[in-house]
């Protein structure tokens, strides 16, 4: 017997009762609008599949279809698995990453130029602490702060006075 499915040959002389036309058309549109198929691709399909009027034909596109669906839903998992793994991967290596640098508040550039501006320091002191402003960070600022205030203190130039708000130092107008 010469098998008509592999050859595609006509399906008229079948013995197959035609009476499961409609449920092999539902059943391979009703695969056909799941996303993973075009529309050109479901056109086509609607077409081929409302022409056909062999049982065994429409059997056989029913479990091809199901099989192609099958096989690109899972290709679209693998690569939904894929992307997930690629965005932990980024997102743990963003973690290990340095936070960015927070440099010194305006606040601070002005309190260390107002100290670096103390007669007490040399123009080479005031130069090179004013070059530090540009890239100085909030813990750096802290420390040059500190480091100004005593070497003000130090030279006598600086009377620690506590006030609100601004800078908390006064030189001396003696």
């Amino acid at each position: 017997m010469k098998n008509v499915i592999a050859t595609g040959a006509d399906c008229s002389n079948s013995q197959a009762p035609t009476l499961h036309l409609g449920t092999y058309r539902r059943a391979i549109m009703a695969v056909l609008a799941a996303e993973c198929f075009t529309p050109a691709e479901r056109l086509r399909a609607n077409h081929a599949v409302h022409e056909c009027a062999c049982d065994q034909k429409l059997a056989l596109w029913l479990k091809n279809v199901s099989r192609v669906r099958d096989e690109r839903e899972a290709k679209l998992l693998a690569d939904f698995a894929e992307g997930l793994a690629k965005g932990e991967a980024l997102v743990k290596e963003a973690a290990q990453q340095p936070t960015p640098t927070a440099y010194a508040t305006p606040a601070q550039c002005d309190e260390v130029f107002a100290l670096a501006s103390l007669s007490c320091f040399t123009k080479g002191e005031k130069t090179h602490t004013l070059n530090l402003l540009p890239t100085l960070t909030q813990a750096g600022a802290v420390k040059v702060i500190g480091s100004l205030y005593a070497a003000a203190w130090r030279r006598g130039k600086l009377a620690l006075l506590p006030e609100s708000g601004g800078s908390s130092f006064k030189p001396f107008t003696a």
